[in-house]
């Protein structure tokens, strides 16, 4: 499933014309991966509200097809999903795709922490602040660009 960007008849959000804007957040596209439909919508829409190109996925599988076929920048991974292993959907985009910026979301803090730091990834947390996420989304794509 791939959600909605922004109407391109809008006036475009302040700050949106700078350099910084432009080189950060411009046509960066972010998969979010996670199969709790309501967390996997507050995600995409914090996400997005930055101005970034936001596909959701709900599961194992429809994360796969979605990195193969988009190529996001950035994905945000959960680590528990009712279809399958984040983890192994971490390692997969790591070696396929070397130079992804991945964000792990997860209560599982071990495990996640652990995984971070072994594939070069951040790490947010469960429950996490907006700001968390998006600074997280933010610093993955700036070390891509």
């Amino acid at each position: 499933m791939i959600l909605p960007s922004r109407d391109p008849d809008e006036t475009p959000p302040l700050g949106t014309q700078s350099p910084i804007f432009k080189k950060y957040v411009a046509g960066a596209r972010v998969l979010v991966v996670d199969d709790d439909p309501e967390t996997l919508r507050l995600m995409a829409e914090v996400i997005r509200a930055q101005g970034y190109e936001v596909m959701a996925a709900e599961g194992r599988a429809s994360a796969l097809v979605a990195a193969t076929q988009a190529r996001p920048e950035v994905v945000v991974l959960d680590l528990k999903l009712a279809d399958g292993d984040g983890e192994e959907i971490a390692r997969a985009l790591r070696a396929f795709y070397l130079d992804v910026g991945l964000v792990i979301v997860s209560g599982l803090l071990r495990l996640g922490s652990r995984l971070a730091r072994e594939l070069g990834a951040a790490y947010v947390a469960k429950p996490f602040h907006a700001e968390e996420l998006t600074s997280a989304v933010r610093a993955a794509i700036a070390v891509r660009r």
